[in-house]
């Protein structure tokens, strides 16, 4: 399979070497800082398996700073799939020049920064009859894996909750971002929240704040509550300015539902606490532990790609298509309208008009 790949920064450092591992063959790089897809056309052709580095008959990568002049130097069906690695705001713009070329996309997520934007995307790829996948890395970790098919099992309503905290020590552009988490982590844990609640998601309600000390220029700490329409509530506490006790990048998860508590620290096997119960459903003494096995290995982007490519080629929506990824969207996108306005979001309001809307 043959792929442009648009967006040479450090997310294309993670997917080149995974797609080549794959056998997608990355026909061109396109980035809009001069150089920096000819560097990433270089890298891709030094890490080719020997066998597959260029010759006379399969020339190395080509580079571009103009997406438009990409789509049309190598177009389906020679090239059906483009890559999109870009930053958040360019999602949109991106993905419907990709569809509008003809192009299934991957891309990362979000998928879209506002809710409306995404279902246009999803309503665009369906109606051309192309394939729009999201990248949601963390549902695919294998140790979430058995914390996932254990939750689903669950009646609910439930409480949810992942605390994230975790100093941002590396630079770059997300250190003057004014909402760097609700722009870039937030989905993350809604998305994998999602795969543990048997509803759909209703309302939200979020706060920004600041810790004292707080390097970053925008909002590095917030407090968001999600609603269900089972009942369910997410609790999500999060900082990228936070110093002393870290949790895990994954963050720490704690599920509580009738006679247990499911604990899961990111990284390890979630554990899993019963109680018995008296006849009115008070606990009344402990029960028994136990270790929720994981049975698989690998990194969650590989595993992802890996789902996403086998929906590819056989014709199948993937797990997280355009449409499916949606509520996700919808969650960030209300706590963003929440925070902005100091109130109850409901997830019916972001996407209004559409054809997703509950």
């Amino acid at each position: 399979m043959r792929a442009i790949l648009v967006g040479c920064g450090h997310m294309s450092t993670i997917w080149t070497p995974l797609l080549q591992a794959k056998n997608v063959d990355l026909v061109a790089f396109v980035d809009t800082e001069p150089g920096r897809a000819a560097a990433a056309a270089t890298r891709a052709s030094a890490t080719r398996a020997p066998a597959r580095r260029a010759t006379p008959c399969r020339p190395a990568a080509a580079a571009f700073d103009d997406l438009d002049a990409a789509l049309h130097a190598f177009r389906p069906p020679g090239t059906r799939l483009l890559i999109n690695l870009t930053p958040a705001d360019a999602h949109a713009g991106v993905i419907r020049l990709a569809i509008e070329a003809g192009f299934d996309v991957f891309t990362e997520k979000p998928l879209a920064n506002e809710a409306a934007d995404a279902a246009v995307l999803a309503d665009l790829a369906k109606r051309a009859g192309r394939s729009l996948s999201v990248m949601q890395n963390r549902r695919h970790e294998p140790e979430f894996g058995p914390l996932r098919e254990f939750s689903a099992a669950l009646a609910g309503p439930m409480h949810v909750s992942c605390d994230l905290f975790v100093p941002w020590i590396y630079g770059g552009y997300r250190d003057a971002m004014a909402h760097p988490l609700l722009d870039d982590m937030l989905i993350h844990a809604v998305d994998q929240a999602r795969c543990l609640i048997n509803a759909d998601p209703d309302w939200a309600f979020c706060t920004e704040s600041a810790i004292d000390g707080a390097w970053m220029a925008g909002a590095a700490t917030i407090t968001a509550t999600f609603g269900f329409r089972d009942g369910t509530v997410l609790s999500y506490r999060a900082s990228w300015c936070a110093a002393g006790r870290q949790t895990s990048w994954n963050g720490e998860w704690s599920i509580r539902a009738r006679a247990c508590s499911i604990h899961w620290d990111g990284s390890s096997p979630a554990l899993v606490e019963w109680s018995e119960l008296d006849e009115s459903g008070r606990p009344v003494a402990p029960g028994r532990r136990e270790v929720l096995a994981v049975s698989g290995s690998g990194d969650g982007h590989a595993i992802a790609l890996d789902e996403m490519l086998a929906a590819l080629k056989s014709g199948r929506p993937s797990q997280t298509c355009a449409s499916s990824n949606l509520p996700s969207v919808a969650m960030v996108s209300a706590a963003r309208a929440s925070s902005r306005q100091g109130r109850v979001v409901a997830i019916s309001e972001v996407l209004a008009g559409s054809e997703y809307a509950p």
